[in-house]
């Protein structure tokens, strides 16, 4: 009897030294996804530094400044790294996907569409209130 071990009801099961090489394959895609899409954001930092400075633009006698000869660069790497995690986001939910699908039972699985587009829909407009009614307030 060969092949993969099978659980009490007949299906496939893996080892947990299986389950550790599988997640850190799967780390390995998020990781080199995140860094391809930080390096493209990082060409339009500038860019997307302005527009979430716009808020602070429209309230008079108010600037930004540098405190630091790095400070620039340093925040344009931060804005890139989270604008790179958002780009990436839905290699990130695949990869979390593919690696919890396989425990899940099929009823399980048939949730999974009403979260991820109501999850969504939710994060975007969480993020659309931060920016447009929270981020005038705070400024």
């Amino acid at each position: 009897m060969g092949g993969k071990p099978v659980d009490n009801e007949g299906l496939a099961t893996m080892g947990f030294v299986s389950h550790l090489a599988e997640l850190r394959r799967r780390l390995a895609y998020i990781v080199a996804t995140v860094l391809a899409a930080m390096l493209v954001a990082f060409g339009y930092a500038e860019l997307l530094f302005e527009i979430l400075k716009a808020p602070l633009d429209s309230i008079p006698d108010q600037k930004m400044i540098a405190l630091g000869p790095l400070e620039v660069f340093i925040t344009y790497l931060k804005l890139s790294l989270v604008a790179g995690i958002f780009l990436s986001a839905p290699m990130l939910l695949y990869q979390f996907w593919a690696f919890l699908s396989p425990g899940l039972y099929d009823h399980e699985k048939k949730w999974v569409l009403p979260f991820v587009v109501l999850g969504t829909a939710f994060f975007v407009s969480g993020g659309l209130f931060a920016f447009y009614i929270v981020m005038p307030l705070g400024f």
